[in-house]
């Protein structure tokens, strides 16, 4: 939010006195609007790679729990036939 009020407060001083400077510093406060846009896209790829692995993690550790139980259901269930 800091960038965008830095770009109205330019457009403010800029406006009614154009000079050539004022390109270069049009030109310097869109370049490192972009670079925080840039990094703030990198920050957030970089979360929902995190959140896809771990995503994939806990689905790991929750079919491992289901087969678990499921290969104790079914050795629960021969041991009552065989003791029938």
């Amino acid at each position: 939010m800091a960038d965008l009020r830095h770009w109205k407060k330019l457009l403010k001083e800029e406006k009614l006195r154009w000079q050539p400077q004022s390109d270069e510093k049009l030109f310097t406060t869109i370049e490192s609007f972009a670079d925080s846009i840039l990094e703030k896209c990198r920050n957030i790829s970089d979360k929902i790679s995190k959140l896809h692995h771990e995503t994939n993690s806990a689905l790991v550790d929750l079919n491992i729990a289901y087969n678990t139980i499921e290969n104790l259901s079914y050795a629960q269930f021969v041991a009552n036939v065989l003791y029938k």
